[in-house]
């Protein structure tokens, strides 16, 4: 599976815009195509695929802003299992959202307001899940209850591979 990121394209980028998607998920990918338009301070630009397959699945929507090395897009044969990014995809938005209130003298609240489901809402309580985490690996779109669950699943898998799970 070839993971598609946000690129740094040029010296002093942190974060982008994902401006459109030129391509659907379950779309036909070439290797060196163009598969979503972003901008940064500097402009607009294409990121391309390194790697031919399937558009598998996009995890940041047209509109979002999000970090340097965000997983934009799993590229795949369609049988490959999808790897788990949102523990990834969370960390990363966490440390932009802290140099960004660091640079700007804030702090970060925990507590923001995130837009979820109110099934999402459910699960996160739940499961112990806070929805800010799980927020932070999607950008900015709606947490929704798959989104809590796959989060959990990774969250506990992560905890029985490094021995702390029952």
């Amino acid at each position: 599976m070839y993971l598609l990121r946000m690129p740094k394209a040029d010296e002093n980028m942190a974060e982008g815009t994902v401006v459109r998607w030129l391509l659907a998920e379950g779309a036909s990918v070439e290797e060196g195509q163009d598969v979503v338009e972003c901008l940064a301070d500097k402009g607009d630009f294409m990121v391309y695929a390194e790697r031919g397959g399937v558009l598998r699945k996009v995890y940041a929507l047209a509109q979002s802003v999000v970090p340097v090395g965000f997983v934009l897009a799993a590229i795949g044969d369609a049988a490959e299992p999808l790897p788990e990014v949102v523990p990834e995809n969370a960390a990363l938005m966490a440390k932009a959202r802290e140099r960004l209130a660091a640079g700007a003298g804030l702090t970060v609240r925990a507590s923001a307001r995130v837009r979820a489901t109110p099934a999402a809402r459910r699960a996160a309580r739940e499961k112990g899940v806070q929805l800010a985490d799980v927020a932070a690996g999607l950008g900015s779109r709606l947490v929704r209850e798959e989104d809590v669950l796959a989060f959990a699943r990774s969250r506990r898998a992560g905890r029985d591979e490094s021995g702390g799970g029952a």
